[in-house]
């Protein structure tokens, strides 16, 4: 039997993380922007086949929800989640960023 496969969709708020990022780091150097972005882009491409490899985002498993994910790209936190056929992306995270100030954007995110 062949492995499953799923859709790795970007939900808008987690495509304009990225280029937040990607804006961010470019004022010092855009050559590193890129490379930054890259690698969050090339991770996240890696949810097509066994997604639930993420671990169990803790913040949202206080909120009861427990289909929320991430995969680290230091510093950043990839936050997605699982559906049927698909993995969501909804939020790129910067990890020094105290998460409850960005809690309320991934809710409104969510699947």
């Amino acid at each position: 039997m062949g492995k499953r496969t799923y859709r790795v969709l970007w939900v808008p708020g987690a495509t304009q993380d990225l280029v937040d990022i990607g804006s961010y780091i470019a004022l010092d150097s855009p050559a590193n922007a890129m490379n930054v972005i890259k690698r969050i882009q090339q991770r996240a491409s890696t949810l097509t086949t066994m997604p639930a490899r993420g671990r169990i985002l803790a913040e949202g498993k206080f909120l009861g929800e427990t289909r929320w994910r991430e995969l680290i790209v230091r510093p950043y936190r990839i936050i997605y989640a699982i559906d049927d056929d698909s993995v969501k992306v909804l939020a790129i995270i910067d990890s020094r960023r105290e998460f409850e100030d960005v809690l309320f954007e991934i809710v409104s995110r969510s699947p």
